[in-house]
């Protein structure tokens, strides 16, 4: 049946009705957070499938159980390829990366629950078929020969299309995953004013959450290989949109920039008509095979676009490689801080000014490679991450949202905040301690067990470490000096395990950025992933085990129950 936007477009000015529909007031702005992540299976840690055992099949059909999701197929008799329920959706990318698009929400605090329920969700079914799922921005092992790709139409036009127009174009759609958000604006000169900062800082942004170092199981020396995959893939419908940079631009300067990108196909009811290569304008001009230009038609057309933010019924900013858990929830704090709170955007609006489409066009060019230590104006951006935190902080505590605990929105920066502050990105804590990264260093506060352990970790593989007592209060502080501790003293991994025979060894419980938890295999199975260290001889050794839990109760007694 035909929908009520199903018409022919007789001028330009209908290009520009998207986004005006878009519009509503500040109070009733909203956040929409999507969040990507790789399926891997079992100790081999094989790719997630589209079909059989361990397979996004099974999946769905396993959290359809109760009937809560509706199946999202593209027609009558062909596959499940999504599930929604009203408020939230899980759907696919092309190489079965799976995406969470969560409730449009009025604060964080609602983001971060509603991505906790998700992963409640897929736990189930994910424990008992050994899938963990890593939220990095490209796939840590597998080939693009070892994806299966998602049964659905537009991904096979782009399959044989793209790749004629960027050398990267498959390792974009198979193996990157991003975290993005969804924000609203209230007017044309909003829209176009936050866009405009949007696209300035976005490769700024884009290194600050950098959190994809690994390329078929080893370092290439990136920090991110998928902001890297972004440089080599069709440059017409990506990229940083020239046209929208000078002040007072408006929805025409942006539709301008969509109309001469090339198209991928046109549907019709029953069927798919590929036009790859034509440009929206060309067919709005002339038309093809037969079928002309309708108001659907460009909106389906503004949804293939891929800028580093996009303008559609909602400003979707896209330049963040996928998180962990505690990250996830800091990239759309930081968006609503420095867009939702009106002196943060103009105080980034003033800071961003006079910055110039070469400079950040230089910035999106070395960051994949350098993160935060790219070259900015006799420094490096690390000192612009700092200002975009604080203005973001600044902002959230300003619009003071509160959880249970009275904590503001602020919180879901914390875990970013630490990394920002030493010039360090996501990709830095991965590969601190591995010998064919790039990276020296990582800088932290923890505690003093966890530091022994640590010690211990690193001196089994021949790294350094140094530190020094820190209290975290005066109390701790006159209770150290009371028990004779030198608290100026430098400490080294020597210093904490003294020891030239020291072990390490460690279990995963639940999935981490080294280990993968325990997974319950059915028919009375466990299997668990472990790494042992030894620092005489150097040896690390990862185990992947099967556990009998009958047999094991039988020896042990009933705590394997």
């Amino acid at each position: 049946m035909p929908s009520k936007d199903d018409f022919l477009i007789e001028s330009a000015d209908v290009l520009l009705d998207v986004f005006r529909r878009a519009e509503k007031p500040a109070s009733s702005f909203r956040i929409g957070p999507e969040m990507e992540k790789h399926g891997l299976v079992g100790p081999g840690r094989t790719p997630f499938r589209f079909r059989g055992p361990s397979s996004v099949e099974e999946l769905f059909k396993e959290l359809n159980r109760g009937g809560r999701f509706r199946p999202i197929r593209e027609g009558e008799g062909s596959p499940v390829i999504g599930l929604e329920d009203g408020t939230d959706s899980i759907t696919l990318e092309p190489g079965c990366q799976l995406e969470h698009s969560g409730a449009a929400e009025a604060h964080l605090h609602a983001v971060a629950h509603g991505l906790k329920r998700h992963i409640a969700d897929l736990t189930p079914y994910s424990e008992a078929n050994g899938i963990a799922w890593y939220g990095l921005g490209f796939h840590p092992y597998a080939r693009q020969s070892d994806l299966e790709w998602v049964e659905k139409v537009r991904y096979g036009v782009m399959r044989e299309f793209l790749p004629k127009r960027g050398a990267r174009a498959l390792d974009m759609m198979l193996r990157t995953a991003t975290v993005q958000v969804n924000l609203d604006f209230s007017s044309e000169a909003d829209a176009m004013r936050k866009l405009r900062v949007s696209l300035k800082i976005a490769p700024i942004v884009g290194a600050m959450f950098a959190n994809a170092p690994f390329y078929e199981g080893a370092s290439r020396g990136f920090a991110s290989e998928r902001l890297a995959t972004w440089l080599a893939v069709d440059e017409s419908r990506a990229g940083l949109v020239r046209s929208v940079w000078r002040e007072g631009s408006t929805y025409a300067d942006y539709a301008e920039w969509a109309l001469d990108a090339p198209m991928f196909l046109v549907k019709r009811p029953g069927r798919v008509v590929p036009n790859t290569g034509q440009s929206f304008r060309s067919f709005l001009a002339d038309g093809f095979d037969g079928e002309r230009a309708t108001y659907e038609d460009w909106v389906t057309h503004l949804n293939t676009l891929f800028p580093e933010v996009r303008l559609k019924k909602t400003l979707e900013v896209r330049c963040a490689d996928a998180q962990g858990p505690r990250e996830a929830n800091a990239l759309p704090a930081l968006w609503v801080g420095l867009l939702y709170e009106p002196r943060a955007l103009a105080e980034l609006e003033a800071m961003t000014r006079d910055w110039s489409f070469e400079e950040v066009s230089a910035i999106r060019e070395a960051a994949p490679k350098q993160g935060l230590r790219t070259p900015f104006r006799g420094h490096t951006i690390a000192e612009e991450a700092k200002d975009l935190l604080a203005l973001a902080t600044n902002g959230l505590e300003r619009r003071d949202q509160r959880d249970a605990n009275g904590r503001s929105e602020a919180k879901h920066l914390d875990g970013l905040a630490e990394l920002v502050a030493a010039g360090l990105t996501p990709s830095d804590r991965l590969l601190a301690v591995s010998e064919r990264s790039p990276v020296d260093l990582l800088w932290g506060v923890g505690g003093t067990p966890e530091g022994v352990i640590s010690a211990a970790a690193i001196k089994a593989i021949g790294g350094g470490m140094v530190g020094r007592l820190w209290p975290r209060n005066e109390e701790e502080r006159q209770a150290a000096i009371d028990a004779g501790y030198d608290l100026d003293r430098q400490l080294t991994q020597d210093d904490l395990v003294s020891g030239e025979d020291c072990f390490f060894s460690a279990t995963g419980v639940t999935d981490g950025d080294v280990l993968q938890g325990v997974r319950y295999e059915g028919a009375g199975v466990v299997s668990t992933e472990s790494v042992v260290m030894r620092s005489r001889s150097g040896t690390v050794r990862r185990v992947g085990a099967r556990h009998n839990r009958e047999k094991l109760r039988g020896i042990v007694g009933a705590r394997y129950g």
